[in-house]
């Protein structure tokens, strides 16, 4: 299977966005029971400082998995700050503009083992951010997938919920949301 690796504006290519969307809503039902999350909504589709990447077949027909990496810019709210303002609303002193998320990162069953996994996609949303130039880059994590963040260059911001700690009912809020 060959596999393309693209980046885009997320207001450039609604398909793929849906595309997107729809692959990473079936991998959170389907293996993690997760009926509703945060990033579900299609607004960051029309949002100016969106951006998006995805693994998809060469024919761009189907979309493997991927990561959004949002822009704060006081337009749209950045997911992180949906998920946990209402838990912790100082996130919202920090999720100012000049900040970001690196969120949505999903992969599929379908490329497991073939290298583009959860770390490659972050590690691409971490760059492109860094091209972004932004000065700070939050990411979601759940407790197994915060080693990935760490290996990211991630610290957990300890200024936030009990020491970076945020309990979250699975019907709010996919966890490993970056």
């Amino acid at each position: 299977m060959e596999i393309a690796i693209r980046a885009f504006k997320a207001i450039m290519d609604e398909e793929t966005c849906l595309k997107f969307i729809d692959g990473h809503r079936r991998l959170l039902e389907f293996h993690f029971g997760v009926a509703k999350i945060t990033s579900s909504h299609t607004s960051w589709m029309h949002h100016e400082n969106t951006f998006v990447v995805v693994a998809e077949s060469l024919d761009r027909t189907k979309v493997y998995g991927g990561v959004r990496v949002q822009v704060a810019d006081g337009q749209l709210p950045l997911p992180i700050e949906t998920a946990i303002g209402r838990y912790d609303p100082a996130i919202h002193q920090q999720a100012t503009p000049g900040s970001s998320e690196i969120c949505g990162l999903w992969n599929s069953m379908e490329v497991a083992g073939m290298g583009i996994g959860s770390i490659f996609m972050a590690r691409v949303g971490v760059v492109l951010a860094m091209q972004l130039n932004v000065e700070k880059a939050f990411f979601l994590c759940a407790p197994v997938t915060v080693r990935i963040g760490k290996r990211i260059g991630g610290v957990i911001e300890t200024s936030l919920g009990n020491k970076g700690d945020f309990f979250i009912p699975k019907t709010i809020l996919w966890p490993p949301q970056w």
